[in-house]
C-alpha cells in the first residue's frame, strides 16, 4: 500500500514539471532601427547569455541563419531545447521548435524550457533597448 502510494506521489511530481507550450509574446523594435541591426542585437544578447549562465552549463548557440530567421540551440547536460527567432525591423519573437530529454510533447514541455527561452528573450529585449538608446 505504501509503494503504491509513493509511486502515485512520484507520477504527480514527474507530471507538474511539464507547462503548456505558450507563444512567447512578441518584442517590439525600436522605431529607427533595420534589420541588420537587430540581428546583430541578438547575436551580442546570445554572447552576453552565454558569459552570464555559463555556471548553469548551458550555452546557446546559433544552428542556422538566414535573413530573419535564426535557430538557435541550448545544451545544459543531456537536456536539448532548440529555438527559431524571427526578426525585422519591427518585431523579434522566439517559438520553440525542437527538444531533447525535455519531455516535449504536442503542447508542453518541461517548465525549465519555459525559462530559459524567456531569459534569452529578456537578453534580447535589452539588447535591442540599448541599440536604440545608442542610435
Amino acid at each position: 500500500m505504501i509503494r503504491i502510494l509513493f509511486l502515485g506521489l512520484i507520477l504527480t511530481l514527474a507530471a507538474c514539471t511539464s507547462v503548456s507550450i505558450q507563444p512567447a509574446p512578441s518584442m517590439e523594435v525600436p522605431a529607427g532601427l533595420n534589420q541588420s541591426q537587430v540581428e546583430s542585437a541578438i547575436r551580442q544578447a546570445i554572447l552576453e547569455s552565454n558569459q552570464r549562465s555559463a555556471w548553469s552549463g548551458g550555452t546557446w548557440a546559433v544552428e542556422k541563419s538566414q535573413s530573419g530567421l535564426m535557430t538557435v540551440g541550448l545544451r545544459v547536460r543531456q537536456h536539448y531545447l532548440q529555438l527559431d527567432i524571427s526578426y525585422d525591423e519591427h518585431n523579434v519573437t522566439s517559438r520553440i521548435v525542437g527538444s531533447n530529454n525535455l519531455n516535449q510533447s504536442k503542447n508542453s514541455i518541461h517548465r525549465k524550457a519555459l525559462g530559459w527561452q524567456r531569459r534569452l528573450d529578456s537578453y534580447i529585449y535589452r539588447r535591442i533597448a540599448q541599440l536604440k538608446a545608442n542610435h
